[in-house]
């Protein structure tokens, strides 16, 4: 802005200069006598420029102190600048907080799930795994007790013992208990014979 006003100016000048030059030289050319008569002449066009060249000056002012003007409001709005914060705060609980209580209950809730999942999945897979075995070794056993008591005798023992055992026979259940006991007590007779040898023998 300020250079284009002085180039305004200079160029202002410039064709002020260029129009005295022009005068002289066409005084110089008709000789001094013929002056009066020459200004004469030219005097409404040398009103003319002067008048603009007045305006065109007024104009170039009223413009520089403008600009003036908004040079010193520029400055002054930077001598104090608006203050902004950058201070952000994060908080992990409450109406702000990005986790809500539901979600992070919910997180809580799936992590257990499937930290215990890992945890006592494969025991679990390897304990209903040895009961399959279990239960196929006494189906198996139950089978052949059943199918050689009845090729050799016709007579289907097991079979009568699992139908009673199903209905809670209460004279099966008794002789159940009495064997148990038995074989607990013989047992503990075959430990201890054990142990006796084994405490001669030091």
């Amino acid at each position: 802005m300020d250079e284009n006003i002085s180039n305004a100016i200079l160029n202002l000048m410039q064709n002020v200069v260029d129009k005295l030059d022009d005068l002289d030289q066409k005084l110089r050319d008709n000789g001094s006598s013929k002056l009066p008569d020459y200004v004469q002449k030219n005097n409404d066009e040398l009103k003319n420029l002067v008048v603009k060249i007045q305006n065109d000056q007024s104009k170039l002012i009223k413009d520089n102190l403008d600009f003036e003007s908004k040079i010193i409001k520029y400055f002054e709005s930077r001598e104090n600048p608006p203050s902004t914060s950058n201070h952000v705060e994060y908080s992990l609980f409450g109406r702000e907080s990005y986790l809500k209580p539901k979600a992070l209950l919910v997180s809580l809730l799936c992590f257990a799930t499937l930290w215990s999942s890992f945890k006592y999945l494969p025991s679990y897979y390897m304990e209903r795994s040895n009961l399959k075995k279990e239960k196929e070794n006494y189906q198996f056993f139950y089978n052949y007790v059943n199918l050689n008591q009845f090729i050799n005798s016709k007579n289907t023992m097991a079979s009568d013992l699992l139908q009673k055992t199903k209905n809670k026979d209460s004279t099966v259940i008794n002789d159940y208990n009495a064997l148990l006991s038995t074989y607990e007590k013989e047992m503990k007779k075959q430990q201890l014979k054990e142990e006796l040898k084994s405490l001669e023998k030091k």
